[in-house]
């Protein structure tokens, strides 16, 4: 009847609509990142500051020795699938510990949703888990060494190498985990190489 045609295909203009707001939120994020952090168009370390009302939504990687996305796959899986729109998870990315980092193991310890919104610093201005949240720690507009590469630029490690040669050069004390974040590349829909990826972590 014409009461369920229309209710019907109203249904289906409010899942789009969802999925449209969550692409929107998506893209919204990416480039309020790389507004903050100076833009996409270098490729050797530098210093930024981190966007200060922003937060990494945390899972565990229960794999041991996780170097590389393949390796990862459950966990992610289950990373963004915990959210109720999965669309929500993205951008995503991995965390590193900075001291493993510095002597050149890029083990991942961590899968991370990058996350806008109110978010409570530590108590020490430094980076800190939300309490009662331990699974969301926020940036709080603080100092970053970070690096930029596309997903075709060849070996990441050797940007791995490039950030932590340029903390140590700089005397730099490493205050978080080292982040590597995958964001669409928006800027060059051409492009051929999809993905830009900042490699960065909280410095002082």
């Amino acid at each position: 009847d014409l009461q369920g045609f229309i209710s019907s295909l109203y249904d289906a203009l409010m899942a789009e609509r969802k999925l449209l707001d969550s692409r929107i939120s998506q893209i919204g994020i990416s480039m309020d990142f790389i507004n903050a952090v100076g833009g996409e168009r270098f490729s050797e370390p530098m210093i930024t500051r981190l966007p200060d009302d922003m937060y990494c939504k945390l899972s565990d990687v229960a794999v041991s020795g996780a170097k590389s996305l393949g390796d990862i796959y459950t966990d992610a899986r289950a990373h963004i699938t915990a959210f109720e729109n999965p669309e929500y998870a993205f951008p995503v990315g991995v965390a590193m510990d900075a001291r493993a980092f510095m002597k050149g193991d890029y083990t991942y310890r961590k899968i991370f949703s990058l996350m806008k919104g109110e978010c409570a610093a530590g108590a020490d201005g430094k980076e800190a888990p939300v309490e009662g949240q331990p699974d969301m720690v926020p940036f709080t507009g603080g100092k970053a060494a970070i690096i930029m590469c596309r997903d075709s630029d060849g070996d990441i490690r050797e940007n791995y190498r490039k950030l932590a040669g340029f903390i140590e050069r700089e005397g730099l004390k490493v205050l978080s985990d080292v982040y590597s974040l995958s964001l669409v590349n928006m800027t060059d829909p051409s492009d051929t190489r999809r993905y830009f990826k900042y490699i960065f972590a909280a410095v002082e």
